[in-house]
């Protein structure tokens, strides 16, 4: 955190550290809290979030109490108020989340558990990225962005590009869209980059974008056939040496005044 202008009472242009979770899961229950006789506090809304993590056919399930911290999102949920408080299996959501906090506590003597150590997790929900009630996906009618502000959703670099990367369908399948295309004017372009190889993506010439590179596809995968005609139409080809699916990219022109020689020390070319 920085912080300028300090004085002993003011503290101007404070900037925080910010950890932010996305994840899949459920959302269960939808109230509002407010202050009783004696309290002093303003009203918010909580709910509980699910959190999926690991292998589908498995997952892992992480209950979470969330503060609705983004009033947007309460006008966004209340038409569904109803199927969040009468079913928990009803409205799946991507989610991001911030200040994950644990509190333990001590199971009582009334639970099967009692006297071990339990964890309650807390977090604040800060936006859905996407909405699903039943078998209605819900338009949020919002730009997603990832860490750094990078476009989740990007079009692609240039028309002749395949469709399948142009849709947000490779993003649902893979968890990450399979090109992403950055603006070198843009202010938080170096940041974002490194975030891009991070995450596994590699510059492709032949697109001028940023595609997700070393794909793993197990036929035990669910969606298997879905993810490998995805990967097939995007144009992507399987290395039988890496078992992996990568995007192949034409080689970068080199200029200078090259002279096949043989001897690159010589030639005076540039990459």
């Amino acid at each position: 955190m920085s912080i300028s202008n300090v004085n002993s009472a003011v503290v101007n242009n404070v900037r925080w550290f910010n950890a932010h979770t996305e994840a899949c899961g459920y959302l269960n229950g939808l109230k509002e809290i407010t202050p009783k006789p004696g309290q002093d506090f303003k009203p918010f809304w909580v709910s509980t979030f699910c959190m999926y993590e690991g292998n589908p056919q498995k997952p892992r399930k992480t209950f979470i109490s969330v503060n609705i911290v983004n009033l947007k999102l309460v006008d966004i949920l209340k038409p569904y108020a109803n199927q969040l408080n009468t079913d928990q299996s009803k409205v799946w959501v991507t989610a991001r989340i911030s200040d994950v906090t644990v509190e333990p506590f001590i199971y009582g003597n009334n639970s099967n558990l009692a006297g071990q150590l339990g964890v309650n997790w807390q977090a604040n929900l800060i936006s859905l990225i996407a909405l699903k009630v039943g078998d209605m996906a819900i338009d949020l009618k919002q730009v997603t962005t990832t860490d750094f502000g990078v476009p989740a959703q990007q079009p692609a670099a240039a028309q002749s590009n395949p469709p399948s990367l142009q849709s947000s369908n490779s993003q649902n399948l893979f968890g990450l869209p399979l090109l992403v295309t950055l603006q070198k004017n843009d202010p938080n372009f170096s940041a974002a980059k490194d975030r891009l190889k991070q995450q596994g993506y590699r510059w492709n010439n032949d697109k001028i974008a940023w595609c997700l590179a070393n794909i793993k596809l197990e036929k035990s995968d669910p969606a298997f056939n879905e993810k490998y005609h995805a990967l097939k139409n995007a144009g992507y080809v399987f290395s039988k040496a890496n078992a992996v699916w990568n995007l192949p990219s034409v080689p970068k022109p080199l200029t200078g005044n090259y002279q096949n020689t043989g001897n690159c020390q010589q030639s005076g070319f540039q990459q």
